[in-house]
């Protein structure tokens, strides 16, 4: 079992931030989840899927809806709250909780671990889907483990008064329900609440899931955590005078993890965001993402990414078919401008704000939410983590796709080698 410092924080979110696929919640959003981390006495504590037994017990927390909405309003402490009438639902206690994904929604599972009214739990290193995913059906638990009994609460300051948890919901499904068809149902419970103004906007905290040890084991992907940490470290060696800093990160990349990293304009050189069109609703931020490089001799290439909370697909506007599509990463890289670092790093202390001026300034993911126009910044693919690319996990994502107007084969990297 490894204690998470201030430094590896900072590693973990300039690399989660890479992992989410431009979504998962903005770099703002993770600071603003560890500078709340760092003011609790109890330290995270990771612990590895190998090492659960049959005795330990967990369950995911997590933020549930618009992105936008997560960096204006935060979770406010719900995903603490959220987690305790959980616990006051079951039988047997908790040992551990789970990042529903890999973004900043890995901060919420470490405050809520650590915040909890019973006593500090282990933060497990393994998530359901090593990437942002925009449903919950995508996630890889959701194909094993019952999401409920589920419980929601919000996160902005509604109408609730009174009781100990106000506003909290609990959705209970009888066990019939397969576990597939109780997070479908799930998701169609829960994005209509999402979007109600004055009680939830756009955004709150969700516990379900729970899982015992073996289950963790047989349902989630491994080592998310660690991956995101080492990914930050790496993206901490590349100086801000790099001359080729894609081309650094993608070298070291591919020889730490032995996976391609695919630059999406097929060079290592960076592009800008020309346009920026976005619209939420049902829970969830559409976003149409223009990106344009121009070479020495003058000419421009244009790429168009359709973002639903996440980059989902990419398009070429010079081909006919995707260049890059979800279960795939779409990811996003770059550096802050120093007035942004200067707002993130502002409610911290004096020494950590020191230390995190240095690792903003330099390289490390960015969401749709950082993002801004005539931004420099780097556009790439990344394979998705196997177990998503087979059989009904694959056939969820292709649904995503449909609903944004694609109906041909995945070309994710999985799909195209045959596997």
């Amino acid at each position: 079992m490894d204690i998470l410092h201030r430094d590896a924080l900072f590693d973990i979110a300039s690399g989660a931030t890479v992992l989410a696929s431009g979504g998962g919640g903005s770099i703002q959003t993770a600071y603003s989840f560890i500078q709340q981390i760092l003011e609790v006495k109890h330290p995270v504590q990771l612990v590895d899927l190998d090492d659960l037994n049959d005795d330990d017990r967990g369950a995911v927390v997590a933020a549930m809806g618009s992105p936008e909405s997560f960096e204006k309003i935060g979770l406010n402490g719900a995903e603490t709250r959220a987690l305790s009438v959980l616990q006051d639902r079951l039988e047997l206690p908790l040992t551990f909780v789970v990042s529903v994904e890999t973004g900043s929604n890995l901060f919420v599972a470490m405050l809520a671990a650590i915040s909890n009214l019973r006593g500090p739990l282990k933060v497990l290193n393994a998530d359901g889907a090593n990437r942002s995913v925009p449903t919950l059906s995508l996630l890889t638990f959701s194909e094993s483990v019952a999401a409920t009994p589920l419980v929601i609460l919000n996160a902005a300051d509604g109408p609730f008064k009174g009781g100990r948890y106000p506003g909290a919901l609990t959705l209970d499904l009888t066990p019939e329900t397969t576990p597939v068809e109780q997070a479908q149902i799930a998701e169609m419970t829960l994005r209509p609440l999402l979007s109600s103004v004055g009680t939830f906007d756009g955004i709150a905290a969700i516990a379900g899931w729970v899982m015992s040890g073996r289950a963790a084991q047989r349902s989630l992907i491994s080592n998310t955590v660690t991956q995101s940490q080492v990914i930050g470290s790496m993206l901490r060696q590349i100086g801000p005078d790099c001359a080729d800093p894609l081309g650094a990160f993608c070298e070291e990349y591919t020889q730490t993890f032995a996976q391609a990293l695919t630059p999406l304009f097929g060079n290592t050189r960076p592009c800008q965001l020309a346009d920026q069109v976005s619209e939420s609703k049902g829970g969830f931020d559409f976003t149409v993402l223009t990106f344009v490089q121009r070479a020495e001799d003058g000419t421009e290439r244009t790429i168009v990414v359709l973002n639903q909370n996440e980059n989902l697909i990419a398009w070429d506007t010079r081909c006919s078919h995707p260049l890059a599509m979800a279960p795939d990463l779409l990811c996003m890289m770059g550096r802050l401008k120093a007035s942004v670092i200067n707002k993130i790093v502002q409610p911290l202390s004096p020494q950590d704000q020191e230390a995190a001026r240095a690792v903003l300034t330099g390289f490390h993911g960015l969401s749709v939410e950082d993002v801004v126009e005539e931004q420099d910044l780097f556009l790439f693919t990344l394979p998705a983590a196997p177990e998503l690319t087979t059989g009904p996990e694959l056939a969820r994502f292709n649904a995503i796709l449909q609903s944004l107007g694609y109906f041909g084969p995945n070309l994710s990297t999985q799909c195209q080698q045959g596997d």
